[in-house]
């Protein structure tokens, strides 16, 4: 039997600072790259629901599995910005979710 602590961990989902990576927050984040390549400030400026440390933790998650990948890098400025787009195998993800999305509205 569930404790009282692990059914409320449940309902509240992941604590805040976790290094963990949420699935329908991954698909969030990879709908960000549909429409053109960014880099991480315009990706933190886009969404209220990206904090910058939850942006870099969700870049390096989906970078280490190959769902997005360096477009270019800026050479002007102080710093230059990586820009980042999705991989065939990121687009193919978010396109078979949609697919799952519509076809649910349609029954």
């Amino acid at each position: 039997m569930r404790t009282a602590r692990e059914v409320l961990r449940l309902h509240r989902g992941r604590p805040k600072g976790s290094k963990h990576c949420d699935f329908l927050e991954v698909l969030r984040f990879l709908n960000l790259f549909r429409s053109r390549a960014k880099n991480i400030y315009q990706i933190y400026h886009s969404n209220r629901r990206f904090d910058l440390k939850k942006v870099y933790r969700y870049l390096r998650y989906c970078a280490n599995i190959d769902l997005i990948e360096i477009d270019h890098i800026a050479e002007k400025g102080f710093l230059p910005a990586k820009y980042y787009r999705l991989t065939e195998k990121g687009l193919a993800l978010i396109e078979l979710f949609k697919a799952l999305r519509v076809g649910r509205t349609l029954e």
